[in-house]
């Protein structure tokens, strides 16, 4: 699809060139994805770069990442427009992956040459934070691996084998990368998604097929967290007005309820446990009450009745002050609404132990 610069008399056609051109190198823009893979999809996290970690193979990852989801994520980029079986490197480098625990991920992270050597700790603690996990939970760690292929084009045989790849239960994507070049020297780079369609899952007939039914489950298990948030909001009006002229905000496995500029309590929600937390983003509006909040801990823990769980990562600037819940969205649904009142009971606790120190200032 041509890409047109909109001028106050005409339409200019930007032209087209290719990756790996005099315009774009392949490297340089795998440099600059990874400086913000949002590009390519809006809950990857980076772990590394060109990952290699085994022996007598010389295949790469060129950008191992994780989803929201826990899931390992293989971005593979190509340059050409018949990428040289990306698809089958990308299987041989998921195969190879697929039997990673959490802290060889975070091992992975640490390695990764193309970045200063950072602490163990403190790559591990980014990641949880990431996943909103308080603790490593290998159980739910890497329960599927998805694939992303990025190129300026793909072949008609490629096409095909992704989507029989889907039809089988994988996860591929092809994402189309066209650089475009603007007389003033500009680089313009056109993303869209090629395979599935966006608006449109065409490509995926063969749900039903027996290859299906861990995309199935895992679908499944999106749908009944959905219903799990709703009914816990549903629950929360009913017993307190603390939410009644709140909009949620659910997104991923939470709800934010925004309470001022830079400040949220949210609600959320794991397979096995929940929790309610006071979220802190330390800024120029919020750096008094971050050291305040931090000031009155045993004040706020005495008006909350027990103690809560604090955390403060400085270098992402952020303080969290939480409490945890047993029980999720895999509990028994007959135990939803005890989880429910339990979490609506929390967050009243923890609004109230808050809101008169907010007041103070």
């Amino acid at each position: 699809m041509a890409l047109f610069e909109l001028t106050n008399q005409t339409l200019v056609q930007v032209p087209e060139t290719r990756l790996d051109s005099e315009v774009l190198k392949t490297k340089d823009l795998q440099r600059l994805l990874r400086q913000d893979i949002s590009v390519l999809s809006g809950d990857l996290n980076v772990l590394a770069e060109d990952y290699a970690n085994w022996e007598d193979n010389n295949l790469r990852i060129d950008l191992l990442c994780l989803d929201k989801e826990a899931n390992l994520v293989i971005v593979q980029i190509k340059g050409t427009a018949d990428p040289a079986y990306i698809d089958l490197q990308a299987i041989r480098c998921a195969a190879m992956i697929s039997a990673m625990t959490f802290e060889e991920a975070v091992t992975a992270a640490t390695r990764d040459p193309l970045l200063p050597a950072t602490p163990v700790e403190e790559i591990r603690d980014e990641i949880l934070d990431f996943l909103d996990w308080n603790t490593p939970d290998e159980g739910e760690f890497a329960p599927t691996i998805r694939i992303i292929l990025a190129s300026s084009d793909f072949s008609r045989d490629l096409t095909r084998s992704v989507i029989w790849l889907n039809e089988q239960g994988l996860d591929v994507r092809c994402i189309r990368l066209r650089p475009h070049k603007l007389a003033d020297e500009r680089v313009l780079l056109n993303v869209e998604q090629f395979l599935p369609l966006p608006e449109a899952d065409a490509y995926h007939t063969g749900l039903l097929k027996l290859g299906q039914l861990e995309k199935l489950r895992i679908s499944g298990q999106q749908q009944r967290r959905k219903r799990f948030l709703g009914e816990l909001w549903q629950t929360g009006l009913k017993i307190t007005r603390l939410h009644e002229n709140q909009r949620p905000a659910m997104q991923y496995s939470s709800i934010l309820v925004p309470l001022r500029p830079g400040i949220s309590l949210s609600y959320v929600i794991r397979k096995a446990d929940s929790r309610v937390e006071l979220h802190v983003q330390r800024g120029e509006r919020t750096e008094g009450i971050f050291h305040y909040l931090q000031s009155h801990r045993a004040e706020i823990e005495q008006a909350y009745g027990r103690p809560l769980h604090w955390r403060e990562r400085r270098e992402r600037k952020f303080l969290r002050v939480q409490e945890v819940i047993e029980g999720g969205f895999l509990s028994p649904e007959g135990s939803w609404p005890s989880i429910h009142e339990k979490l609506v009971d929390a967050m009243i606790r923890l609004d109230k132990a808050i809101r008169p120190l907010l007041q103070q200032l």
